[in-house]
C-alpha cells in the first residue's frame, strides 16, 4: 500500500470519527431540549462510534515503512490505548448514569413525553447514518473492512429503531394520555444504554487484542530492498549507509553510497542523481530521498561493475 492510500485512509477515519461526533452533538441537544432520555441515550450510541472509529485507525492502520524502532512503536500504541480507555470510561460512566436515570423515572409516577423535535431528530438521524455508512462503505477496500462496517451497521440500524419506537410511542402517549406508552422513552433508553456498554466492551477488547497481535513491519526487508535497487546502479559500488525516516505525512529515505574516487565530482552527482530517481519510481510510497556520496575505500577486495567496464579482464587458463 502506497504512502497517499495511507494518507487516504487516515483522513477517511478522521472524517468518520468526525462525523459520528457531531452527530452525537446533535443528538444531545436535541435530546437535552426535547426531553428524551432515548435520545441522549443514542448520543453516547453515535460518541461509541466516534471512539470506534479513533480505535479502529490506531491499531487497523496499515504499517507504515519507516525506520522507527520497536520500542517507539510500542510507546505510541500504549499511549494511543490509553486515549481510548479515557473516553471509553467517560462513556461507560455517561451510559450508567442515563440508565440510572431511567430506571428512577420508570419508577416514578409521573411521565413526561418529549417534544415532537425529538421525535423528528429520532428520524433524521436514521438517514444520516445511512448515509455515512455507504460513504465509508464506498471507501473500504478490503473485505475485511467491509464486513465490520456492516455489522456495525446492523448494530446501529437497531438501536436507531429502538429510538424512534421509544420517541413515537412516548409522543403518541402523551396524546392518548396513556402512561404506559409514556414509559417507552425511557425504557428504549435503558435498553440503548445497554447496547452502549456493550460496544464499549467489544471495542476495548478488539483493540487490545489487534493491538498485541500486529507484526511488526519488516524493516530489514524493506532496506535490503532498497539496498540492492540501489546497487543496481552503473557507478555505485557499496551502500554505505541507508536509513528510513518518518516525516509525519512524509516518508523519506537517506543513503550514502560510495563511487571510484577517479571520477569527476559531475559524474559523481550523476550517479547519485540515477539512484535517487531508481528509489522514488521503484518505491512509490517514499517521497523524498537524498543520497550522499562518498569516494570508495580502495581497501576492499572487490571491484564495482563501473571498474570493470573499464578494464581488461583477464582468464586464468
Amino acid at each position: 500500500m502506497s504512502n497517499r492510500q495511507i494518507m487516504q485512509l487516515d483522513e477517511a477515519s478522521w472524517a468518520g470519527a468526525l462525523n459520528c461526533l457531531t452527530l452525537a452533538l446533535f443528538k444531545g441537544a436535541i435530546g437535552w431540549l426535547g426531553g428524551s432520555r432515548v435520545l441522549l441515550s443514542d448520543a453516547l450510541f453515535s460518541a461509541g462510534d466516534a471512539i470506534y472509529a479513533l480505535a479502529g485507525r490506531m491499531p487497523g492502520r496499515p504499517p507504515v515503512r519507516s525506520g522507527k524502532t520497536a520500542r517507539t512503536k510500542r510507546k505510541q500504541t500504549g499511549n494511543g490505548l490509553l486515549m481510548i480507555a479515557v473516553l471509553s470510561l467517560i462513556l461507560v460512566w455517561g451510559a450508567a448514569q442515563s440508565i440510572a436515570v431511567s430506571v428512577r423515572s420508570l419508577m416514578g409516577s409521573t411521565f413526561t413525553a418529549p417534544h415532537y423535535a425529538a421525535g423528528m431528530a429520532a428520524i433524521l438521524s436514521i438517514g444520516i447514518n445511512e448515509a455515512l455508512f455507504h460513504n465509508q462503505f464506498r471507501q473500504a477496500g478490503r473485505s475485511e473492512t467491509r464486513n465490520k462496517l456492516l455489522a456495525d451497521r446492523r448494530l446501529s440500524l437497531f438501536s436507531s429503531i429502538i429510538v424512534v419506537i421509544g420517541v413515537v410511542c412516548a409522543m403518541t402517549g402523551d396524546l392518548l394520555d396513556n402512561d404506559v406508552l409514556l414509559e417507552f422513552d425511557p425504557a428504549a433508553a435503558i435498553v440503548v444504554g445497554i447496547l452502549v456498554l456493550w460496544k464499549v466492551g467489544r471495542m476495548l477488547y478488539e483493540t487490545i487484542i489487534h493491538a498485541s497481535t500486529v507484526p511488526e513491519p519488516e524493516y530489514d526487508t524493506q532496506q535490503q530492498q532498497m539496498m540492492e535497487t540501489i546497487q543496481r546502479v552503473y557507478g555505485v559500488i557499496t551502500v554505505e549507509e541507508l536509513q528510513i525516516a518518518d516525516r509525519g505525512s512524509k516518508l523519506a529515505v537517506y543513503a550514502q553510497i560510495s563511487v571510484n574516487p577517479r571520477i569527476s565530482m559531475h559524474e559523481a552527482v550523476e550517479i547519485a542523481g540515477r539512484a535517487k530517481v531508481l528509489l522514488l519510481r521503484r518505491f512509490s510510497y517514499i517521497q523524498e530521498a537524498e543520497v550522499r556520496v562518498m569516494p570508495y575505500d580502495s581497501g576492499y577486495p572487490y571491484k564495482s561493475n563501473y571498474e570493470i567496464k573499464n578494464q581488461d579482464e583477464t582468464l586464468l587458463q
